[in-house]
């Protein structure tokens, strides 16, 4: 499952196979976007050496995000948010799907933010649970299911609510331990 979070901060060259939440429109409002230093740094998931994320301060409440992994590097805009006072990332890659025709419309992803201290714990939105949730109340948040392939997992789930939409819903289920299940710990590397 450490793929799923890789894939979240938009790796390219993996395949978008129905395990990748996205949402067309951002998580957060300018209001709620908040800056932590403790995030700045460069990040290994112990289990993943060869993969790192470092966080560089990009404006007053953004960061850089530049993911490296087997010599290949992804950078990403990432904004820490808070949300009834919990810590969320929405990262995004204005630059996806550039090359594709029809270019691909750009997407964000979100992770619930766990830990920043001497580990970086985050947590996916976990993409089965949502879309289980979404086949049996359908009118719990605005979505489209891409097709694709015969299987149903070769579907893929893009959320299309709006912002106060998506905020809602994850407040919804800030206390459903189902839907943030994937659990992942880096460690720093550089301050």
């Amino acid at each position: 499952m450490k793929s799923y979070l890789y894939l979240a901060v938009g790796l390219a060259g993996l395949a978008l196979a129905g395990c990748v939440l996205t949402s067309v429109t951002p998580y957060y409002t300018e209001k709620d976007t908040v800056f932590e230093a403790g995030l700045s740094g460069e990040w290994v998931d112990p289990n993943e050496p060869g993969a790192r994320w470092r966080f560089e301060r990009e404006g007053d409440k953004a960061y850089r995000l530049t993911h490296t992994e087997e010599g290949k590097s992804k950078v990403s805009e990432a904004r820490l948010f808070k949300l009834r006072d919990q810590l969320f990332l929405d990262l995004y890659d204005p630059q996806a799907g550039e090359d594709g025709v029809p270019p691909a419309i750009p997407a964000h992803y979100l992770l619930r933010v766990l830990e920043i201290g001497p580990g970086l714990r985050v947590a996916p939105l976990k993409y089965d649970w949502l879309q289980e949730h979404l086949e049996a109340n359908p009118k719990a948040l605005r979505h489209f299911v891409i097709p694709g392939g015969e299987q149903p997992a070769d579907r893929r789930l893009v959320l299309t609510g709006d912002t106060a939409e998506l905020q809602a819903f994850v407040i919804q289920q800030l206390n459903n331990q189902q839907a943030w299940k994937d659990e992942v710990e880096l460690k720093r590397v550089t301050p």
